[in-house]
């Protein structure tokens, strides 16, 4: 663990404090391996985006999530914005541009949502996370003795949890700003370009271990548990976590989505390189409930929607 000093600024009112604390983000046929274990399928439902600047496209974008309304948050990094779209992929709303005054980004790599609809956006080159409330308006902002941001999670509790690709650690900040954990593991157990995370049902922590091309999984204290996929993934960037403990991971370098249990026993491969409904171009990041997984097509700009079907 390190001594690191890092501050919160609160942009309206020590109200904003309260706020901070209180965040809770026809089938068709395409390729798919075999599961494993049998019990996951995927059925192709809608694809939306393009490349560009206007409402609904995407230039570069890394980081989504769900909120609790189902709607998705897209950081639209190469536009330095975050865009709102509904869960039939329709454009809602969007705001941010490039900058580094509050409301404003530099290269934006992650958001997460919260059941108070508050959220957090990592803005990586100005290394900081900004806060927001539901209407778009900036609360506050952790900065500090950090590099280039990846990706962050907040707990049930108001834990943040953000990885720094570049000091290749992974921090966790309590609700009132003070550093709890700050972890970069040592030897075989050293994080390469941590990017993406997700907790789980127990608020155990998984996170991309890109370089090494695995999943790390820390408890809220910072100690390694386990980790797995070194035999399957390759530079994974993004994952998310569902109510049922399946993981799904944003295997970038692989072209396609992996789905593993919670304890890392693989369930599914879904996709291949390609253009193609249910292909992927390095996606880097997913979104996922109980019903649906939303995937992030980065090299094809555009988001792709299924069901998910289990056979149990």
């Amino acid at each position: 663990m390190r001594n690191m000093n890092y501050t919160v600024r609160f942009l309206l009112s020590t109200a904003c404090l309260s706020l901070l604390c209180g965040f809770g983000c026809g089938p068709r046929s395409y390729w798919q391996s075999p599961a494993p274990r049998g019990k996951l399928r995927f059925q192709f439902l809608l694809s939306f985006g393009a490349a560009g600047n206007g409402p609904g496209e995407f230039l570069d974008p890394q980081g989504l999530c769900l909120d609790p309304l189902g709607n998705l948050y897209v950081a639209d990094t190469g536009n330095d914005r975050i865009q709102k779209i509904d869960p039939a992929g329709k454009f809602l709303a969007q705001f941010g541009s490039f900058g580094w005054e509050p409301g404003q980004f530099n290269k934006p790599t992650d958001v997460a949502v919260r059941t108070s609809l508050n959220f957090y956006v990592v803005d990586s080159h100005n290394r900081r996370l900004q806060a927001f409330d539901a209407d778009f308006t900036p609360l506050a902002e952790i900065t500090g003795d950090l590099g280039w941001l990846a990706g962050v999670a907040i707990s049930n509790y108001g834990d943040i949890y953000i990885t720094d690709t570049e000091n290749n650690r992974l921090i966790k900040i309590n609700p009132f700003g003070r550093v709890e954990v700050d972890f970069t593991g040592f030897g075989a157990e050293s994080l390469l370009t941590p990017t993406g995370l997700a907790l789980d049902r127990e608020e155990n922590i998984y996170v991309c271990d890109s370089g090494n091309n695995r999943i790390a999984v820390f408890d809220q204290f910072g100690s390694l548990l386990f980790y797995f996929g070194g035999e399957v993934l390759s530079e994974p960037e993004g994952l998310s976590v569902n109510s049922l403990g399946e993981v799904f991971v944003a295997d970038t370098g692989g072209h396609r989505v992996v789905v593993f249990d919670e304890k890392g026993n693989l369930l599914q491969r879904i996709g291949a390189k390609g253009t193609a409904e249910g292909f992927f171009q390095a996606p880097r990041d997913v979104a996922a409930n109980d019903d649906f997984l939303y995937v992030l097509d980065s090299g094809n700009s555009r988001v792709q929607k299924f069901k998910v079907v289990r056979n149990y």
